[in-house]
């Protein structure tokens, strides 16, 4: 492990933002950052993109204007 892993996997494993660490590691994107060092990144298992849901149900029960259900 170098020196530069030694710095960053801290920083990933208590979710740092990529974009930040990527800058401070002197990586031109955060690509270069991803393909490098995403096996440290923590993954947890909260929901994610759950306003997505209420839009859905929302345009569901969308009518049309003869008040026709549509969906």
């Amino acid at each position: 492990m170098n020196k530069k892993e030694i710095r960053c996997i801290p920083m990933f494993e208590n979710n740092e933002d990529i974009l930040w660490v990527s800058n401070m590691l002197g990586h031109t994107d955060s690509t270069m950052t991803l393909s490098r060092y995403a096996k440290y990144i923590k993954r947890d298992e909260r929901k994610r993109a759950s306003f997505l849901e209420k839009r859905v149900a929302l345009n569901s029960t969308e009518t049309t204007p003869n008040n026709e259900k549509v969906g």
